[in-house]
């Protein structure tokens, strides 16, 4: 095995090592997040009465986001309903973001199995990993906003034909040996 092959060996492996340590840690807070919604559900009225009264003495305060605002704005009513309810919403949205990014993580753990597998980035079967986690990147950028989808979107657009590239050096190389 060549100096070179050795080293993408050795990268991959490492890399994959990381990846599936991340992603254990996702499926720690996923399940930690399942399990705070379901007390959440259970127990929201007793979860309610003991914010408010803590609200009400002035010992803690609720910082409410600018998306929060709007939705209470929209329902003419700024004061918060349901604290449980509204806590529910946001341990749901880190459950939606942390599977989100266990999807993404397998992606690239895929990515660089192929590579530990070919010895090399530059197949077909690399070609169709990368669009889809492009895609996923490019999808989890656009959430923080439109502008920086883009911007991300086009700099992985770059990188991906940069790959192709890649990939057709790679067959022609193999062509000619």
């Amino acid at each position: 095995m060549s100096e070179t092959n050795l080293k993408i060996q050795q990268t991959s492996k490492t890399v994959l090592t990381v990846v599936n340590i991340a992603r254990i840690f996702c499926f720690i807070g996923i399940a930690g997040c399942a399990f705070a919604a379901m007390g959440l559900g259970i127990y929201q009225s007793d979860i309610d009465t003991a914010l408010r009264e803590l609200v009400a003495s002035g010992k803690i305060s609720l910082y409410l986001s600018q998306e929060n605002i709007v939705r209470f704005h929209m329902n003419n009513n700024i004061e918060m309903q349901s604290y449980a309810k509204e806590l529910l919403i946001n341990v749901m949205q880190g459950m939606m973001a942390l599977i989100f990014i266990t999807v993404l993580l397998a992606f690239i753990g895929r990515i660089f199995k192929v590579i530990k597998d070919n010895y090399s980035p530059f197949t077909g079967k690399i070609m169709r990993e990368l669009k889809i986690t492009f895609i996923l990147i490019t999808l989890l950028a656009a959430n923080s906003g439109l502008i920086m989808g883009c911007v991300i979107g086009f700099a992985l657009y770059c990188v991906y034909q940069i790959f192709a590239y890649g990939c057709e050096l790679q067959q022609q190389s193999d062509e000619t040996m």
